[in-house]
């Protein structure tokens, strides 16, 4: 049997090529029962997973071997000492795979620069263009020189360059409300497809926690792009839009959970429960190092925060909130 690694409707898969005898494709169904066949490419098609790498003999991806891509010379070295080194110390995945993505974001401007050579001066210039170009907050800047110096420290034993690193002065928002740099770090340190697609509802359609675990797959309109909201009692229900960019995600969340009624369902429940979004939420603030002491409710107090700064009026935001109290037809009569 051929395998070939490819995307198959925007979801990573391994293609098997096998005979066509009939004894060998069932010989193959019994061994991958979760094989499916692809009208389009004329081929048997597995879920490109751990489970199945394994089976198959196929190399596992190591952590940051995509970013290993768009580093040069030297520092492809010692870019693989940092993992290394993190490994046996035993920190976290999750801790690992930011240090990796922060650290290969100096090693790309670098290009065939070495690390090893840079100067306390070259450092500075470096997180100010982060400022000025980057347009990075002044947390964001400041994890990174921190992961920077964590590698100068458990690869070469060496801060001294960093007494004479300026360090930004992070300045201060609300406390009840995240930034969209902060937004952003959630996303790049949350990996668990369900996790991801919550936090990623909960601000991008503005949603309460209640209106998450309330929605329904019959909610999710991908023919017109909407997803219809059900309001609370005497709220009205209302329809958000379905980002484009948000199909893959949701395409692969469905693939990898397969649920029956409830977009979000729990392992021995029907509904996922407020509780647990809760819990998702502290979780992911810590893996991306933010103290705020704010609830998930923050987040679309963040998407509001946003609507103001472009301009949008009250009212909009208002019934962009499901704020009147209204009625509108549902998902169904609409399509009458």
């Amino acid at each position: 049997m051929e395998i070939e690694l490819a995307y198959h409707r925007n979801i990573k898969v391994i293609l098997c090529y096998i005979e066509k005898d009939p004894k060998t494709v069932e010989a193959f169904k019994q061994s991958y029962p979760e094989a499916k066949w692809s009208r389009s490419k004329k081929v048997w098609f597995l879920r490109d997973n751990l489970t199945n790498r394994k089976q198959l003999n196929i190399p596992l991806p190591e952590m940051g071997d995509k970013l290993l891509k768009g580093i040069m010379g030297s520092n492809r070295e010692e870019f693989i000492k940092f993992r290394t080194i993190m490994r046996q110390k035993a920190y976290s995945e999750s801790t690992i795979r930011t240090y990796l993505f922060e650290f290969a974001q100096l090693l790309q401007v670098l290009k065939h620069f070495p690390v090893t050579q840079l100067t306390a001066d070259n450092l500075n210039s470096y997180f100010l263009y982060c400022i000025k170009k980057l347009r990075y907050s002044e947390s964001h800047v400041n994890g990174r020189r921190n992961i920077i110096k964590s590698y100068f420290q458990l690869v070469h034993n060496e801060t001294k360059i960093f007494d004479s690193i300026v360090r930004p002065k992070v300045s201060k928002t609300p406390e009840n409300v995240l930034s969209s740099e902060e937004i952003k770090q959630l996303y790049q340190t949350t990996y668990n497809l369900k996790h991801l697609l919550i936090l990623k509802m909960a601000y991008g359609f503005g949603l309460r926690v209640t209106e998450i675990i309330n929605l329904k797959l019959e909610h999710i309109n991908l023919v017109d792009m909407q997803v219809l909201i059900v309001g609370r009692k005497d709220d009205r229900d209302r329809y958000v839009k379905f980002p484009k960019r948000m199909l893959p995600l949701y395409q692969d969340y469905l693939y990898e959970y397969q649920p029956k009624n409830y977009l979000f369902e729990g392992s021995f429940v029907d509904q996922f429960t407020v509780r647990s979004v809760q819990v998702i939420f502290k979780n992911a603030l810590i893996k991306a190092g933010i103290t705020k002491k704010v609830s998930i409710h923050g987040i679309g107090q963040t998407y509001i925060s946003k609507l103001e700064r472009a301009g949008a009026s009250l009212a909009f935001i208002q019934e962009l909130m499901g704020n009147p109290r209204k009625k509108t037809p549902s998902l169904e009569n609409s399509k009458r």
